[in-house]
């Protein structure tokens, strides 16, 4: 509803959420609210790839940075930066 435009420019479609659902089910049915479930499901496998890669990622610096510290004999900190973490 945020999106919707008019070929006049100015008048909306849909007067209210409960104007867009029923307008929605008359014109289109059933099928007509799970028209972008597709993309959405990308969207969500995208995000879940990106938050399993950022924490492997965080876990091999952790391991290099406490294998470093071991070989060292220093006390230094094992916890990542800020400019490791980006």
């Amino acid at each position: 509803m945020q999106l919707q435009t008019s070929a006049e420019g100015s008048l909306h479609r849909y007067s209210s959420t409960w104007d867009c659902v029923k307008q929605t089910y008359q014109h289109e049915g059933y099928r007509g609210f799970y028209k972008g479930l597709g993309a959405s499901y990308l969207g969500i496998a995208e995000s879940s790839l990106q938050l399993v890669l950022y924490e492997r990622f965080k876990a091999m610096v952790q391991h290099y940075r406490y294998k470093h510290l071991l070989e060292s004999n220093t006390n230094g900190a094992l916890e990542i930066q800020m400019l490791e973490s980006m």
